[in-house]
């Protein structure tokens, strides 16, 4: 079973943005971190405190220098409600960086894999 991970994003500009995890679901999100770096994308296991599993996806995007582009098109990151009018909140899902192909990939191999041992 996965450990228990929670992210909280930003609720507006210049807001903090929080990760807690317990040491299992770190590490899950460490090696996730890992793998996408050697491979572009990558998933870990997590568990929020109510029980329910979700996926962490994490994906590698050149540099902002390299394609400013790429991360203009992105959505902002930001939960409130009074930023929907403003430029980026409507923008692409972070989703579009990957194949559909390679979603199913990593999510399947992700929940049919045996459970780390630690």
């Amino acid at each position: 079973m996965a450990g228990t991970i929670q992210i909280y994003n930003q609720y507006a500009h210049h807001t903090d943005a929080f990760l807690v995890g317990d040491l299992e679901a770190l590490r899950d999100l460490r090696d996730a971190v890992d793998r996408a770096i050697e491979e572009g994308s990558a998933a870990a296991p997590g568990f929020v405190s109510d029980g329910e599993g979700y996926c962490i996806f994490v994906l590698q995007n050149p540099a902002m220098e390299e394609d400013e582009k790429k991360w203009l098109k992105l959505r902002a990151p930001y939960s409130a409600d009074y930023l929907q009018d403003c430029v980026g909140y409507d923008g692409d899902d972070p989703s579009k960086l990957m194949t559909t192909e390679r979603y199913k990939e990593l999510y399947e191999k992700l929940w049919k894999s045996e459970p780390s041992e630690s």
